[in-house]
């Protein structure tokens, strides 16, 4: 599955770049022009997070190389950003994003009763963010941008076990909680509402794509 979301989202971003140089940046006469003051948008992605697939890959052996009988999965990142154009070309908004991975496996308690028990270990990302956007493209259909997005990043850590004990068991948040995203983004709109984005990112997700609404 993450294979096809990462194929998807590099061809999605080869088409639009491809469309990018293929665009004049000045508009025909007859062309509606759209990032005007006013306009507004949201978009809805799914993304690709290099880090979780490598701890994926680095807990599948972990559990096999020490007999565990385990099993680990992930979801998203997931989110959505809305963006409000205060002036031509120049969008405000927010952008809320959330993705998590989980861990469970047996373990045996060697020190008392002999039981096995089973232990799971989850950790999840919540980001909600400030978000600029600098458009530098004038064309009805593709639309480029530059963005940053500021704000809140909470980074929480849970273990829970069916041990009596609960010697495994806690509740961790990561003290930072502040976070910073620039990238740059590409949007191609089929007609005057509904198109597709792609997006490159120093940050959480550092690659997505998804739907595409403006209004």
């Amino acid at each position: 599955m993450k294979k096809i979301v990462l194929s998807t989202i590099l061809t999605l971003a080869s088409a639009l770049m491809v469309q990018a140089q293929l665009s004049s940046f000045k508009p025909r006469n007859d062309e509606v022009l759209f990032n005007k003051k006013g306009d507004q948008s949201v978009n809805i992605y799914y993304g690709y997070r290099i880090f979780n697939t490598l701890k994926d890959e680095l807990q599948k052996q972990y559990l096999k190389t020490n007999s565990f009988n385990g099993n680990n999965s992930s979801f998203g990142p997931v989110g959505l950003v809305y963006e409000y154009f205060v002036e031509d070309k120049i969008g405000l908004g927010c952008e809320v994003g959330y993705s998590s991975w989980t861990m469970g496996f047996d373990y045996k308690d060697t020190l008392f009763t002999s039981q096995v028990y089973s232990a799971k270990v989850k950790s999840s990302l919540l980001r909600i963010m400030f978000r600029g956007n600098l458009h530098f493209t004038q064309n009805k259909n593709f639309d480029a941008y530059f963005f940053a997005s500021v704000g809140y990043r909470g980074t929480f850590l849970k273990v829970s076990t069916n041990d009596p004990a609960g010697l495994l068991s806690a509740n961790i948040s990561l003290p930072v909680y502040f976070g910073v995203k620039p990238g740059i983004g590409l949007r191609y709109f089929f007609d005057d509402h509904i198109g597709l984005h792609a997006e490159i990112a120093a940050g959480t997700p550092i690659l997505l794509g998804g739907l595409s609404v403006r209004f």
